[in-house]
């Protein structure tokens, strides 16, 4: 897996969190809309579901986001850490960063790409030691526990 799988890997599982939130929030308003109360148990019921996955799915976030943290800590350049946080565990655009150093998108574009090539190198070097490598990514439907059989 390479540096820009792992670091994508937070924004998908963010952005997922974030669409089963909505779906939550939709459901609970038609709990009080339309008069609708005799389907308040199956809405309660999925509710629950909901949360229960979303719960799974921020264990995992929070677990990704330590291993992404434990590697870019590793970084020797500071700027570059301060990058990869902002534009991963912050979830902030290139831009935004760019204002934030006061630098223009290019400098930032430049010493991102520098940042991913050596959290590329630690994270081999890391595998290599642990034999995580070979180990097998968690799957949206592992987390979510459905099963597609």
């Amino acid at each position: 897996m390479t540096a820009k799988e792992k670091l994508s890997q937070l924004e998908k599982t963010k952005r997922l969190i974030g669409k089963l939130d909505d779906e939550i929030i939709t459901l609970r308003a038609n709990l009080v809309q339309d008069g609708i109360y005799n389907q308040t148990a199956s809405i309660t019921a999925k509710i629950i579901s909901l949360e229960k996955i979303i719960y799974r799915y921020m264990d995992h976030l929070v677990d990704l986001e330590q291993g992404v943290l434990e590697i870019i800590e590793q970084i020797p350049d500071l700027d570059a850490q301060c990058i990869l946080i902002g534009r991963y565990i912050s979830m902030k655009s290139i831009a935004d960063i760019a204002k934030e150093f006061g630098h223009g998108a290019r400098w930032v574009y430049s010493l991102h790409k520098k940042a991913l090539q050596d959290f590329d190198q630690i994270m081999a070097s890391r595998d290599r030691l642990t034999g995580a490598a070979n180990a097998k990514p968690v799957s949206s439907h592992e987390l979510s526990g459905t099963d597609l059989n």
